[in-house]
């Protein structure tokens, strides 16, 4: 393997792709969970993955404490195999994956790990595309999981590939990037595309001229008469047909979700130090008690912050935060390289996703932590290039 590897990196670029994208396909679970297990297993007898996994836990030990901390919240809960379960797979499988995908993204030139995301973007363009024409507008759930977790795979991976996008291919990024929204048939995504046309311009380092304002004005309004479009012909409250705002804005602020984030934050405030324990399934059980959960009161948040106060309370919260900040901190450190921005940008646009929804999925957790471990690969190098350096100018002081 090692062998093909090297000989053949364009090969092992578009294996890896796949790899990484499996689990946004609409196929049982064995699929996608047993290549990690296989690449985990040929990655133990590697000395370098230890040193790898030493270095991450080192510099982002604060990850490590949250995850303790949501596998021992089965001490408290009602459902305590229930926790277990999310832990296993919404966690540690994932974070598995992470530390995998980061190993081999240490092992590939650079040049190598930017093809390989740009081929995710290229292949969940293509499929999209495929299922579009193949079996119509919601022939894409035909291949890949779910409206709702395909727009967190569209939002991953195309802000995942956004420092890579030179000016000459901007235009066809969009395109598809807004094509691929369209697919989700989701309102959120259209708030979202002016925020990545802004990160795109900070990124680039463009000049603030007549171009790059009127191209990012252009965003902006298309964004808007999109919204306006979905206002005509979708309610605003998917259990209230009646209710039909005027404004845009009022047709935003009446979302289902928005409302019942107060029943939730209600449900929060019963235990609100340690919460009810980690899981969906967990905390759905504590709530309902056995009994018919009506669909009208949504069966999560819908909000990762509201999410993870009702699971594991203000500590659970704070470790959120407090994760969020040390990973940040870890690639704001590295900014000149490009994967930096990559990796910031994929934290970034996954957590203003999921101030709608919920990441607590092991489809969604696989496919957001690979991303996130092929960015951390090169800038764990870097890291690592830059100590060697700072050791050697000190030998040569001494």
């Amino acid at each position: 393997m090692v062998l093909l590897w090297r000989r053949y990196p364009i090969f092992s670029c578009l294996i890896l792709s796949v790899l990484v994208l499996m689990p946004a396909f609409n196929i049982p679970t064995d699929f996608y969970s047993t290549p990690i297990f296989l690449l985990l297993i040929f990655s133990l007898f590697q000395r370098e993955f230890y040193q790898l996994v030493y270095g991450i836990v080192r510099r982002y030990w604060l990850a490590l404490l949250s995850l303790c901390f949501a596998l021992i919240s089965c001490l408290w809960a009602d459902y305590p195999r229930a926790v277990l379960a999310s832990w296993r797979n919404e966690l540690l499988i994932p974070f598995l994956g992470l530390s995998v995908y980061c190993f081999f993204s240490t092992r590939l030139d650079e040049v190598y790990v930017e093809k390989v995301l740009l081929s995710v973007v290229v292949l969940l363009f293509s499929l999209s595309l495929g299922g579009f024409l193949w079996f119509g507008y919601n022939g894409v759930f035909k291949i890949f999981y779910q409206n709702g977790y395909y727009t967190t795979y569209v939002v991953i991976a195309f802000s995942a590939s956004l420092p890579f996008v030179n000016r000459w291919w901007r235009v066809a990024f969009y395109s598809c990037l807004a094509f691929c929204f369209f697919l989700t048939g989701q309102r959120i995504v259209w708030l979202l595309l002016p925020v990545i046309a802004l990160s795109d311009f900070i990124c680039s380092g463009r000049k603030v001229d007549y171009r790059a304002l009127s191209s990012i004005a252009l965003v902006f309004l298309a964004s808007f008469f999109v919204l306006k479009y979905l206002q005509a012909i979708r309610p605003a409250d998917a259990f209230n047909g009646v209710v039909k705002p005027s404004g845009l804005f009022a047709y935003l602020m009446a979302n289902e979700r928005l409302y019942l984030w107060v029943q939730w934050l209600g449900r929060g405030l019963d235990n609100p130090w340690l919460g009810v324990g980690f899981g969906r399934d967990a905390a759905l059980a504590h709530f309902s008690q056995g009994e018919v959960w009506p669909m009208e009161r949504l069966n999560h948040a819908h909000n990762m912050i509201l999410n993870q106060f009702v699971q594991l309370g203000l500590v659970g919260v704070t470790l959120l935060f407090a994760t969020y900040g040390q990973v940040l901190k870890g690639f704001t450190s590295c900014l000149k390289s490009r994967f930096a921005w990559s990796g910031l940008f994929v934290l970034f646009f996954f957590f203003l996703r999921n101030l709608t929804d919920d990441y607590e999925l092991k489809r969604v957790m696989m496919f957001y932590l690979g991303m996130l471990g092929l960015c951390l690969g090169p800038c764990l190098n870097k890291h690592v290039a830059k100590s060697n350096s700072k050791c050697s100018i000190e030998d040569d002081q001494l």
